[in-house]
């Protein structure tokens, strides 16, 4: 079954409802009435809900990842091209306790600006997978980013986790979200079609409400690099009937995220490139209170095209941005607190050769900037990072 069919009732009520409540920005988070009617992961781990700011709702009974500021990727059965969707968000603030929460429709116009697959099938549930164009793209900050689009394939194996604002059989914690961490399994488990990955737990289960979920693993992952927040799946469907404890361990099937990036981008009239971005930062090692922020300058008076702010206490975020020929960027990092910077970098690499150079950049305990020359072609990606660690004493 899909994901959230037994819920489909409620889906078409908030997705009429919704349309005539509040509207973005309204201050509102995931709907908890709707959450707690569905049911979602069985099983699974408490975790802090800041350590994934790009899950969000979507109408309250589905699950989304943000793509790009604009671009919401969920599965195609959770999305109607005759309503309009909304997705959601809410996260605690872990140092004060603040929740911080937002919300966004979809483009008003869905028949154009909620796309599902064109070879979607719903009775066979292939090709599950959708975008949806928001009506104003939300700002990047400490608690709404984006993943990216994997420019390889995830075999089995490779770790991966699902993380769910509902949690079956019981009230979800304030400021928790239920996640489901564990290996791609291999095809055979659950029949995976050739555009599809399976993925299971022996003592948690996927069930109703969590549809579209992202798949996300931290691509680059290593004890040097916490890696890209990378979308691999989106959650379709699971043998699981009751959402019970007679579920745990069953299969899900997902949309291989890999295998739709060509439409990916061109459904958002955006190159692969332009999506993976010439200009980058992200923090490496320990997480901090501190804040990263990437701007795009334009030639010839330094006046900012693009820019973006995100947290240093969430591994896999890396702001993103096509700054594009004559531009220049600036990176930096502030605000870290009971910890240390103890590296900034920048990491410049020429897309026509491929040629590569890292440069050392100078930084304090608690901030690093640094703006790069302009780059007239543009013709560079350019890569900071900054490391944090503890605080040495003597």
């Amino acid at each position: 079954m899909s994901l959230n069919r037994v819920v489909a009732g409620v889906l078409a009520v908030v997705s009429v409802g919704g349309c005539g409540g509040q509207g973005p920005d309204d201050g509102s988070g995931p709907d908890e009435t709707v959450a707690s009617t569905a049911q979602a992961i069985q099983g699974g781990a408490l975790e802090a809900e800041h350590l994934y700011p790009w899950v969000v709702t979507v109408d309250g009974s589905c699950h989304g990842v943000l793509v790009d500021p604009s671009w919401v990727l969920t599965a195609a059965h959770c999305v109607d091209a005759s309503t309009i969707p909304i997705a959601r968000y809410s996260r605690t603030d872990p140092y004060t306790g603040v929740v911080h929460a937002g919300s966004r429709y979809a483009r008003s116009n869905p028949s154009r600006l909620v796309y599902k697959h064109p070879d979607y099938n719903p009775a066979t549930l292939r090709n599950d997978i959708a975008l949806f164009k928001l009506d104003t793209p939300f700002t990047l900050d400490r608690y709404i980013q984006t993943v990216a689009i994997p420019a390889a394939a995830s075999g089995a194996g490779n770790v991966a986790a699902v993380a769910s604002y509902i949690r079956h059989g019981g009230t979800r914690p304030a400021g928790k979200v239920v996640v489901m961490r564990a290996p791609i399994a291999a095809s055979s488990v659950c029949g995976a079609g050739t555009s599809e990955l399976c993925f299971q737990k022996n003592d948690a289960a996927l069930c109703n409400g969590d549809s579209g979920s992202g798949l996300v693993r931290n691509v680059g992952a290593s004890l040097a690099s916490n890696g890209r927040a990378t979308v691999v799946g989106v959650a379709s469907n699971t043998p699981a009937n009751n959402c019970s404890s007679d579920d745990l361990g069953l299969p899900v099937t997902m949309m291989d995220v890999y295998r739709y990036r060509t439409w990916i981008s061109q459904t958002m009239s955006m190159s692969l490139a332009d999506l993976a971005g010439d200009a980058r930062l992200r923090y490496e090692g320990q997480a901090s209170r501190g804040q990263l922020e990437l701007r795009c300058e334009r030639s010839p008076f330094g006046s900012t095209t693009k820019s973006s702010v995100g947290p240093m206490n969430a591994p896999g975020v890396e702001l993103r941005h096509a700054c594009g020929a004559g531009t220049r960027a600036r990176a930096s990092c502030t605000g870290v607190t009971g910890a240390a910077i103890t590296g900034f970098k920048l990491t410049t690499t020429n897309k026509v050769n491929g040629a590569s150079s890292t440069t050392n950049l100078p930084f304090t305990a608690s901030s690093a900037s640094y703006v790069t020359s302009y780059d007239a072609t543009g013709i560079l990606i350019r890569e900071f990072s900054c490391t944090v660690g503890p605080i040495l004493t003597r």
